[in-house]
């Protein structure tokens, strides 16, 4: 029994992402210092003015009609990780 592929499931395209990633493990390989953007976490920490400035700014979490759970999920998530605290307001 052979199995195939759908339509759908033959024209999905590879990962950018990946094949970025994938470049970067091979440039390293090769003793080239590389930075790498692609999937992950960054190579390197957040610059501390970056850090400051967001923490200084006020910022707004929309939650989508019927999201709102979600919303209330992200303010937790910052409140018991990052120690921020974090106001809400939904109309």
């Amino acid at each position: 029994m052979s199995l195939e592929l759908s339509k759908k499931a033959a024209a999905v395209k590879p990962s950018s992402t990946l094949a970025i990633t994938a470049k970067a493990k091979e440039l390293r390989a090769q003793g080239k210092d590389v930075v790498g953007f692609g999937a992950g976490e960054p190579d390197f920490n957040t610059p501390q003015n970056i850090c400051d400035a967001a923490i200084a700014c006020p910022f707004f979490v929309d939650a989508p009609s019927g999201e709102i759970s979600v919303a209330f999920r992200i303010f937790d998530f910052l409140r018991f990780i990052e120690n921020l605290e974090v106001a809400h307001e939904f109309q």
